[in-house]
């Protein structure tokens, strides 16, 4: 939501009066299970102060900034005067000028969840995130099962690759990722885990249950936040678009998983005619990446940890989808979009063991877990 003038100035002289950038810290971490934030080094206090304000209000959590702030300095006099009702004068950034549109989804109606069917995390405390660490099932020295939610996953060895349609050198550790978009079976277990947790518009809401002939179809209609809470109910991580990016076209600079020369039969785009998702490693193995990622070109867009340099309201999305040509298949294609938004054409897929952290938070939140 967004504050008034009014109502943001109110706010922000209550934080100025009685904490310190370290307690504002603490209070972002226990507003919400969102491992996307931490104020930036260097910053002053009323910058912080700012950031903090702006994250609340991107991530719809203005009444738990509140309850935090309250329960931190209950003495705070600007604090306590901070009336109830003041939050519910804003409006959601998807009612007001938040704007979703790309020509990337080629006319696509974005879609948003209705305020009755919008999911907000409960309070989590960091040390409760993600969840203990469970190792993996080995398959062999570069494929294993992933404990929690039975994914098969692939290894991304480290060393350096070419980034970008610039083809940068990088250089990056190695990390497991999976062998294939989350499918509605794999998003079952969690959702039977999590049982607050609202299932995809296109699944049975009564039952809980997705289309019977849909098992291992990429589940959609999920998401940033449905992804980032998926990924830490399976104690994984949402990829960076670089570590994305490196598991779709290896070490060379190929243009698409398979090679330097389209082929519109090893993957599901438009010119497939197929015109919906289908079940993942139905073009495997001849549109697989060198390391054996499944479906990196077409099927669905795929969610990543970073945010688009452009618009920080917003994070990149890899890989093109059933809707989009082969203009959006090439393994440097991106797209961003609102985290809050959900999509026909979207999905994701996670990494584990991160060699590098895809967030600064991330690696807090590791650290005050113990993990």
């Amino acid at each position: 939501m967004r504050l008034g003038a009014k109502d943001r100035a109110l706010l922000r002289n209550a934080m100025l009066d009685g904490f310190t950038l370290d307690t504002l810290r603490q209070v972002i971490l226990r507003t919400e299970r969102r491992p996307d934030y931490i104020i930036r080094d260097g910053a002053t206090f009323p910058k912080g102060v700012d950031e903090v304000i702006e994250y609340a209000e991107i991530h719809d959590c203005i009444p738990q900034l509140i309850v935090v702030l309250k329960a931190e300095n209950p003495t705070n006099r600007l604090v306590t005067a901070l009336p109830e009702s003041f939050m519910d004068h804003g409006v959601r950034f998807a009612d007001a000028g938040m704007d979703q549109t790309s020509d990337a989804l080629q006319g696509h109606r974005d879609v948003v969840p209705r305020p009755e069917d919008r999911h907000y995390p409960p309070p989590v405390h960091p040390a409760d995130w993600p969840a203990p660490r469970i190792p993996n099932r080995e398959i062999n020295e570069t494929r294993v099962f992933a404990t929690k939610d039975d994914k098969e996953m692939v290894l991304v060895p480290g060393g350096e690759f070419q980034f970008g349609t610039d083809c940068v050198p990088k250089n990056m550790g190695p990390f497991w990722i999976d062998k294939t978009p989350v499918t509605n079976r794999e998003y079952k277990y969690f959702i039977d885990d999590t049982q607050d947790h609202p299932v995809p518009v296109y699944w049975n809401k009564a039952h809980r249950t997705y289309p019977e002939d849909k098992a291992n179809y990429p589940v959609t209609f999920v998401n940033w936040h449905d992804a980032m809470e998926y990924a830490a109910w399976a104690g994984k991580f949402l990829p960076t678009q670089e570590q994305w990016e490196k598991a779709a076209r290896g070490i060379n600079g190929r243009l698409y998983p398979w090679g330097n020369e389209w082929c519109d039969r090893r993957c599901n785009t438009a010119e497939s005619g197929i015109h919906h998702t289908t079940h993942v490693g139905r073009y495997s193995p001849a549109g697989d990446s060198p390391y054996g990622c499944v479906d990196v070109s077409g099927n669905v867009w795929e969610w990543t940890a970073t945010r688009d340099n452009s618009h920080d309201r917003a994070y990149v999305l890899r890989g093109g989808s059933w809707y989009n040509d082969q203009s959006d298949a090439h393994v440097t294609a991106r797209i961003a979009h609102n985290p809050l938004g959900w999509y026909p054409v979207v999905g994701f897929r996670l990494v584990d063991r991160p060699p590098e952290l895809p967030l600064p938070l991330l690696n807090y939140l590791l650290v005050a877990s113990n993990v």
